[in-house]
């Protein structure tokens, strides 16, 4: 169809789009254009060559001191081969351009040059014969031809040429050495063209010219140009340089004609024929001509100053159809123009207000098609214009002052077409206007503030009529205007703020009536509706507006309303648009986000095929509602502009469209506009690295990253530093390449890809090393899934220290430090373990230690007795006793140590009997009977057999069970409970969590229950480690769970206990029934053994004597001896706290001290510090190692306490090592006694440490004035305590202050201060406040500044008699006396001096 019209029609509506040096084409005049294999256009300028991608022009100009730019920026000819090699010739030489290098080679046309003319050719025209791979050169020297064999770049740089020139002497040569022209017929035959006066065609294989005379007659030369030749595709030649003697000459009967297409000389620059067979020809200064094959005149284009989008002058200078079928055509000054066909189907009509072809305004504001089929405009300012399709003419009608037969206003914003063939005229200043297109009159209706029945305002925006022929319009303050053409009056309905129903605002922009009689007004904040059928009356007197509570839609002018053939309704707003179903229930919304190119809707309009036209603020768009899917139209399209003006769109009754903008209007069918679009290859332009180009075999960071240009490279490789990459891209779309939709990603960066629109740039800063794939795909449609993709791998290798190499070395060094770690941390182990055995060991001697020194202790000061008292029976034989029971404990704890450590070295062996089991356990736990009952414990012996034969030695097992009971005994506090069970279990009837060895079948499980002090989770796992201590503060060696672990073990049994802090432990010890006879072991006669078997009482008498010297009642609990009585009765001897877990060294100091002392005593540190704050007793006596609260802990709170601070405290202990006696001494121990210790050295240092209060006590009263504390008091605590209440005296010095201030500012009671102070000072409180004043007086009088009685007062004494008084009984004389005593010592000093 478009090759039948351009055939027999001209093409109408041609639309130039120009290209000039502000555009960065190097210059306005340019004489040659060239489209490359890759689509690419090159443009020769008299100011170097361009290369244009569609958006910006590439300029190569020569450079000085560079080889590789182009010898010279006078380009004439351009031609590429078939090697993608680009041959440029210029005034001075021929350049071969490699694409994948980006640089010019110069390439000499003669072997030898003898001189630089000869070099420096000026080159007329080039040729390639893709067919022979041949270039021809023509030049004014004649024509030169190279064959170019091969693909290697040497055969190109360095190609050999033919030279022909014109020779008289031989025939057969080319006519005219000035060869202006080469080109080849249809046949493939080579045709030079000269400045003489034939064809000259190479025969190739004489390798010399054929030549045809030019019918001289036929052709008027114009002897400034050089002649043009075309062959067309009926491969007859157009030759000639002058338009009024345009020759064809006809190959085929070679007869040659004259077209005498004009009468006056037009100079000729170019002849071209499109690929519809139309030949063009540009003109010095007469446009274009197009003709057909005849030779007749189709159209002459020319340029119209008043028409921005004709041809940019007159002086066209070449012609290109490039391969989508866009014209280019290049100018002499005007630049470089394009010329689209497809864009004249959008038929742009524009503003000319001389010519007769053209909108009579330059803003279509409105546009219509009456009832007749008449097109009308609506302009801003050029009032009413009538539309000849026919002929593109208008007839204008415009407003005329004070004539109200004429337009109201020359600003039309809306046109309507009435229902009786009138058109409504809505106005911008000037009303209503009703026109009559019959008898060309007009009615004016404009406000009239007299008349209420008058139009509301002169600015009226929009009109509608319904099917009553009432006519509402919507206008810019005054609401909704109903116009009854019965009446001629309008009605007003407004906006009534508060009111319910009423509209919501008074600027209503459009309205519309749809399909359901329904109402629909477009306001500046949203929709109203009215529905018409319910309507009362023709004219309401109210109307109730509903609102469309759509949240995307209120608040939102309303631009534009339309319903579509489905009844769907669509609102253009400013903020995109929305679809709305018969229910007006928005279904959807349409943004830029979804492929509309602007968000300002200002017109919408279905064609005939069911899609809509939207017209925005950026360009044109249609929506395929079916699919959603968008085609975007702009300015390089053939719109009229970006900028559509608001309702100015309208469908006519042929299907075709109008559409209004600031630049006048297209009138366009839908179904010209292209449906199909191209598929584009993305080419990527440009590698930079940190923003700096990268070129072709050019040092980047002095090393070489391209071998070739980018486009051409498939894989790149980078260092770790030049990882911030910039990748720029584009796909040839010279139609329209804002159109054009970008998308790229980073394969091993990127998974999607990222949609960027039109920016033809992708950044990577920061690109890790790794292996990566740039892909860039484009598209026109949005279609991403068929765009094609352009890929480039992309290599960024690891820094130095990333490298494989690098990677081996940190292993080898990795692995020696791990090495050199592994054995140096081996060694703080084996370190760490033995320090930790060393502590262990040093805690084990620590514990013996002090179970022998207590033991010792408790011989050597009876036997000091004894030596003493050995005629008093009585002494002699208590002494006795308790040697005798510490001998036994000593002994039971060496037979302990022989048989860890004979279990230690595997010295010890089993001697196993055959007996019952069960009544050997239970004659072995009826041992503790008496303990237990003492101790007041419950017990038990269970068994599920009477009678158990087992295999056991009775020696071991009679340890294991002392060991487990005893233990149990001994932290079960009374009122517990202590069971001991024996159970045969059978080998399928093992449940517990641990299991003996699998040639064991039956077993005996013999546990040991208690409900005492159990284990927490934390100290199960150590419970049977050697030195283990629950509390280490306890006594014990810590080896005899160890030890019964083992004894167990060698039994071949397993021990293992279940516990549960604070409710008791289950120790469970399971023994094989028979048990192997092997070297350890050894198999005695049951019946002797256990006949002979003697229990060992030790066992039992040692655990005795440990339950002995703990845990009983403290005596203070008791009631009272004859003798306590007394001595405690005895209040002038000084009060003594024993603190001692151990009863029978508790009993002996008592004893030994009560005859001296009133003796209190407390079996743990708890005990005792409650004892301590309670008693406050002069002197404390405590051991170091005792449950509950040791004597360090003891001894710091007692000396933190500011009630008990400055009581002395002696510690007994066996902990004799530097360490414990420092840290006795930093808790605030006066003394550090160890075990065994004399009586004779603890008395003594008893009596000094009282002493020694008293004597602080004294030394307060005897010295004069006031002292510091420090030399009052043996510790800070009292220290501070006495400054305190000192410097409280003195700062209310002249006070009259009681007892009472004095409490409230220590914050202490009553009776705790007069207790502190005595003991610190020896007098109450108030004796202590008065000789503070008094001393602080006798200082005063020493100063001899004040009088006696001014002291007395300035001191806090109201009389002066009680002053003088107090003073001689502290100092021994009156004031007055102190200081003549003082006065007579000066003098006596200063005599001596």
């Amino acid at each position: 169809m478009l090759c039948a019209t351009i055939l027999f029609c001209q093409y109408n509506h041609l639309k130039f789009e120009k290209f000039s040096t502000e555009d960065g084409l190097a210059s306005s005049t340019c004489v040659e254009i060239f489209q490359d294999a890759d689509g690419f256009l090159w443009l020769g300028t008299i100011d170097g060559l361009n290369k244009y991608d569609g958006y910006n022009f590439t300029t190569y100009r020569p450079l000085l001191n560079s080889p590789h730019s182009i010898s010279n920026n006078r380009i004439h000819s351009i031609i590429e081969d078939n090697s993608g090699h680009l041959w440029v010739g210029t005034s001075n030489g021929l350049n071969m351009f490699d694409k994948k290098l980006e640089r010019f080679y110069r390439i000499s046309l003669q072997d030898e040059v003898q001189s630089d003319d000869q070099y420096e050719e000026v080159i007329n025209d080039l040729h390639f014969d893709h067919s022979r791979n041949s270039l021809w050169v023509a030049t004014k020297n004649g024509v030169f031809r190279s064959t170019l064999v091969g693909s290697d770049d040497e055969n190109y740089l360095q190609p050999t040429f033919d030279h022909f020139t014109s020779d008289n002497s031989n025939e057969r040569s080319i006519d005219n050495n000035d060869v202006t022209n080469i080109i080849s017929d249809k046949l493939g035959q080579i045709w030079l063209l000269t400045s003489g006066d034939h064809l000259n065609q190479y025969n190739e294989a004489s390798k010399d010219f054929d030549k045809v005379l030019i019918d001289a007659a036929t052709i008027n030369k114009l002897g400034q140009l050089p002649k043009s030749i075309m062959v067309d595709t009926d491969n007859n030649f157009w030759i000639g340089n002058n338009l009024s003697s345009l020759t064809i000459w006809n190959q085929k009967d070679n007869s040659f004609r004259q077209t005498n297409l004009v009468k006056e000389h037009i100079p000729i620059f170019d002849i071209y024929e499109d690929s519809n067979g139309v030949i063009w020809i540009a003109t010095d200064g007469f446009g274009l001509y197009l003709l057909n094959k005849e030779g007749e005149i189709i159209q002459h284009v020319e340029n119209n100053p008043q028409n921005p989008f004709s041809l940019p002058n007159n002086q066209p200078s070449k012609i290109l159809e490039d391969k989508d079928g866009i014209f280019w055509l290049a100018s002499y000054n005007k630049g470089v123009s394009k010329l689209a066909l497809s864009t004249s189907l959008f038929n742009h009509h524009f503003y000319d207000p001389d010519g007769i072809s053209s909108n009579s305004s330059a803003i279509a504001q409105s546009v219509m098609e009456d009832r007749n089929g008449n097109i009308w405009l609506g302009t801003d300012g050029n009032g009413l214009a009538l539309f000849d399709k026919e002929n593109s003419t208008y007839k204008a009608y415009h407003a005329k002052v004070n004539n109200t037969n004429s337009l109201s206003s020359d600003k039309i914003l809306y046109l309507l077409d009435g229902k009786d063939g009138h058109i409504w005229i809505c106005t911008w200043d000037g009303g209503l206007t009703r026109f009559n297109p019959e008898t060309k009159t007009f009615t004016q209706y404009k406000n009239d503030a007299s008349n209420p029945y008058s139009i509301g305002q002169n600015t009226v925006w929009h009109g509608v009529e319904d099917d009553e022929n009432r006519l509402w319009l919507g206008t810019q303050t005054a609401g909704l205007n109903l116009f009854d053409p019965k009446t001629e009056r309008f009605y007003k309905y407004l906006h009534v703020a508060g009111q319910a129903g009423s509209l919501i605002s008074d600027f209503v922009f459009s309205l519309f009536i749809d399909s359901q009689n329904r109402l629909l007004v477009g306001t500046a904040l949203g929709l109203n509706i009215i529905d018409l059928d319910q309507l009362s009356t023709y004219i309401p007197e109210n109307l109730s507006f509903e609102l469309l509570q759509e949240a995307k839609i209120h608040g939102n002018r309303i631009n534009y309303i339309t319903e579509d053939k489905h009844g769907n309704i669509w609102l253009g707003t400013d903020l995109g648009l929305h679809k709305l179903d018969s229910e007006l229930q928005l279904l959807k919304t349409y943004t830029t986000a979804n492929g509309l190119p602007n968000n300002l809707i200002v017109g919408i309009v279905e064609d005939h095929n069911g899609h809509l036209w939207i017209t925005t603020k950026r360009g044109i768009s249609k929506l395929n509602p079916a699919t959603d899917s968008f085609k975007n139209f702009n300015t390089s399209d053939g719109v009229q502009g970006l900028e559509f003006q608001s309702k100015s769109i309208a469908k006519t009754s042929d299907g075709k469209i109008l559409a209004g903008g600031i630049n006048g209007f297209n009138y366009f069918d839908p179904d010209d506009i292209e449906q199909d679009l191209p598929s584009l290859k993305p080419i990527i332009t440009d590698l930079k690295l940190y923003n700096e180009s990268v070129k072709p075999e050019a040092l980047f960071n002095k090393h070489q990253i391209l071998e070739q240009s980018i486009s051409q490279t498939e894989s790149i490789s980078l260092r770790h530093d030049e990882n911030y990459i910039t990748f720029d891209f584009l796909a040839l779309n010279l139609l329209n390449p804002s159109r054009v939709q970008y998308a790229y990603r980073m394969l091993g960066l990127d998974d999607e890809f990222i949609n960027v629109g039109s920016n033809r740039s992708a950044n990577y800063p920061s690109l890790p090393p790794g292996r990566y794939t740039f892909e860039v795909s484009a598209s026109l449609d949005g279609n991403w899934e068929k765009a094609e993709a352009t890929s480039v791998q992309v290599h960024v290798l690891s820094p130095p220290w990333l490298s494989w190499w690098a990677y081996l070395l940190y292993a080898l060094l990795i692995s020696g430090l791990i090495w050199f770690g592994l054995r140096y941390y081996t060694k703080i182990v084996r370190e760490e373990k033995e320090r930790e055995l060393d502590q262990m060991k040093l805690e084990f001697f620590i514990n013996i230690s002090h179970e022998f020194r207590t033991p010792l202790t408790l011989i050597l000061n009876p036997v000091e007795k004894i030596l003493t008292s050995y005629n008093n029976p009585q002494i002699v034989k208590s002494s006795s006793e308790v040697i005798h029971k510490s001998v036994r404990r000593l002994l039971s704890l060496v037979n302990q140590l022989l048989d860890f450590r004979k279990m230690d070295l595997g010295k010890t062996t089993l001697e196993v009997i055959e007996g019952d089991i069960v009544k050997f356990c239970n004659e072995t736990f009826m041992q503790f009977e008496g303990l237990m009952i003492k101790k007041g414990l419950d017990f038990s012996f269970q068994a599920n057999k009477n009678s158990i034969v087992s295999h056991f030695d009775p020696d071991k097992l009679e340890k294991i069970i002392y060991n487990l009971v005893s233990n149990a005994i001994k932290y079960t506090e009374p009122g517990g409970k202590v069971d001991l069970e024996v159970d045969l279990i059978k080998s399928d009837e093992k449940k517990s969590f641990f299991s003996l060895k699998k040639d064991l079948e039956d077993v005996v499980e013999i546990r040991v229950k208690d409900t005492g002090i159990g284990f927490k989770k934390m100290q199960l796992k150590n419970v049977f480690n050697r030195f283990f201590h629950v509390d280490k503060n306890i006594a014990g060696t810590g080896i005899g769970l160890n030890f019964t672990k083992s004894l167990v073990e060698l039994h071949g049994g397993e021990i293992a206990v279940e516990s549960v802090y604070n409710q008791g432990s289950s120790f469970i010890v399971k023994l094989p029934i028979n048990i192997r006879i092997k070297d350890h072991v050894t198999k005695l006669n049951e019946r002797e053994v256990l006949e002979n078997y003697a229990f060992g009482r030790n066992a039992v008498t040692s655990a005795e004597y440990e339950f002995s010297i703990q845990n009983n009642q403290d005596h203070e609990n008791k009631e009272p001896t004859d003798q306590n009585e007394k001595t405690l009765s005895n209040e002038a001897l000084p009060t003594l706290l024993i603190v001692e877990d151990n009863q029978e060294l508790r009993t002996h100091l008592k004893i030994e001290l009560s005859n001296f002392y009133k003796v209190r005593e407390a079996s743990n540190g708890v005990k005792g510090y409650e004892l301590a704050v309670k008693h406050f007793p002069d002197i404390i006596i405590s051991d170091v190692m005792m449950p509950k609260m040791d004597g360090f802990e003891l001894c710091s709170k007692i000396k933190d306490n500011l009630e008990t601070c400055n009581i002395p405290v002696i510690l007994l202990t066996a902990r004799i090592l530097d360490e414990d006696k420092i840290k006795g001494f930093n808790t605030g121990a006066d003394e550090y006694l160890p075990k065994p210790f004399s009586m004779y050295v603890l008395r003594a240092r008893i009596k000094n440490l009282l002493e020694q209060k008293k004597r602080l006590r004294e030394k307060f009263a005897a010295l004069g004035g006031i002292v510091p504390a420090s030399e009052l008091t043996s510790n800070s605590s009292d220290q501070a305590f006495l400054d305190k209440s000192t410097q409280f005296v003195i700062d209310n010095i002249n006070e009259d202050f009681g007892l009472d201030e004095l409490i409230n500012h220590l914050g202490t009671s009553r009776s705790q201060l007069y207790r502190k102070i005595n003991t610190l000072t020896g007098n109450n409180p108030s004796h202590f406040i008065r000789t503070i004043r008094l001393k602080y007086a006798s200082q005063l009088l020493l100063r001899q500044q004040y009088s006696i009685k001014e002291v007395a007062y300035m001191t806090g004494f109201n009389s002066r008699a009680y002053f003088s008084k107090t003073f001689r009984e502290l100092f021994d004389k009156t004031p007055k006396q102190f200081i003549e005593e003082h006065n007579s010592e000066e003098v006596v000093e200063d005599a001596a001096l």
